[in-house]
């Protein structure tokens, strides 16, 4: 027990008539872990119970990540394919967009030259 000091606040004594209760803090502080604690698994709970395919990927992409493994061939083979799809579904659209505007534009072409002759 610290010895008793009239100047220092907060000693046995200084000003108190008794010692000083240690636990309030703490115990608050437990409430409100325990509350955080509590609202974090309801979370959880419910987001298994609402989307449980989500929650299932989510683990293993955490598993997967924790375990080491995105420096590996596979994670750079995945990240390969995942690019080369992306790529080729953004470039499909152009494509398709510049083909049809070429057809649009031989059909307008065709129809100008049929006329000259009719």
């Amino acid at each position: 027990m610290p010895e008793f000091n009239p100047e220092m606040p907060g000693t046995a004594g200084a000003g108190t008539t008794g010692p000083r209760d240690l636990t309030a803090p703490a115990s608050g502080a437990w409430q409100d872990a325990s509350g955080a604690w509590r609202r974090s698994t309801d979370y959880v709970k419910r987001e298994i119970e609402q989307r449980p395919f989500r929650t299932a990927l989510i683990s293993v992409g955490a598993g997967y990540l924790l375990g080491g493994g995105l420096f590996t061939a596979l994670t750079a083979k995945l990240v390969g394919t995942g690019l080369r799809l992306a790529l080729r579904g953004l470039a499909f659209p152009a494509i398709a967009t510049g083909a049809v505007s070429l057809g649009k534009q031989f059909l307008s072409e065709n129809e100008k030259r049929t006329s000259r002759f009719d």
